[in-house]
């Protein structure tokens, strides 16, 4: 038994003089791990430093494409409003056009029917003053013609067409001279008129 307390003296002895060199040894530990520490918080510090210039950077570029981004689109946005304002205007000067076109071809029918309504008129009046020649008058082809039975001189009778509002006329055609002058008839001077 006497081996035994030996052993566990010397177990002892040997616990506790390790004991004593861990501390130690722990001593000295300390500074150089505080060392470590600190070289940790100088490379955080500058890391964070990094990162802090890099999102103020980040942040600022950002603002300035911001910025940039609702400038092009202010700009859009009036483009747009302009365009929108020329289709508008595009579409009233359109309907402008449409109106006048239309406006044109009521009065061209309207002129189209004018001119009838004239020629029918004139047809009229043409027939009517045929119609109704003055005593001593004859028709021929919607013209009144007058046979003097008095014989004159060319600037005589021309006178006297002339007085009656008449013109002295030259037949030409056999059939305006048949028509004109009745086979029996012996007058020579002959007016005609359109009235």
């Amino acid at each position: 038994m006497e081996d035994m307390e030996v052993i566990k003296e010397r177990t002892h002895e040997k616990t506790h003089g390790q004991e004593d060199a861990d501390c130690a040894e722990a001593a000295a530990v300390v500074p150089s791990e505080t060392a470590h520490f600190k070289v940790a918080t100088v490379f955080l510090a500058i890391v964070s430093f990094v990162l802090f210039s890099t999102a103020v950077g980040v942040g600022a570029r950002y603002g300035a494409v911001l910025v940039e981004l609702k400038g092009l689109w202010l700009k859009s946005t009036l483009q747009t409003d302009a365009l929108q304002i020329s289709t508008l205007q595009i579409d009233a000067q359109q309907i402008h056009i449409w109106n006048l076109t239309e406006e044109r071809d009521q009065i061209n029918s309207s002129y189209v029917s004018v001119m009838k309504e004239l020629d029918q008129t004139k047809d009229k009046m043409a027939s009517t003053a045929a119609v109704s020649c003055a005593d001593g008058w004859r028709l021929f082809g919607f013209k009144c013609y007058y046979l003097s039975q008095i014989s004159y001189t060319w600037s005589n009778a021309r006178r006297q067409c002339y007085y009656q509002g008449a013109d002295l006329v030259v037949i030409e055609g056999r059939d305006e001279m048949v028509r004109a002058l009745p086979a029996s008839s012996d007058r020579t001077s002959l007016g005609y008129t359109t009235q």
